[in-house]
């Protein structure tokens, strides 16, 4: 599964990924998505798709 292609396919719009991308994250320890990038693509996607149901 892509992290790229991950948002597209939950019909995640590009404003509120944007902002997932950037604001700290309880699913991420308070961490911010585009901080944890480089760390692999694992607990990104859990995070999205936590973030998919709110």
């Amino acid at each position: 599964m892509s992290t790229k292609r991950r948002p597209l396919e939950l019909q995640i719009p590009h404003n509120y990924f944007t902002l997932w991308m950037v604001s700290p994250s309880r699913d991420l320890a308070g961490a911010r998505a585009v901080d944890r990038f480089k760390g692999g693509p694992a607990p990104l996607l859990r995070a999205l798709e936590s973030y998919h149901w709110r």
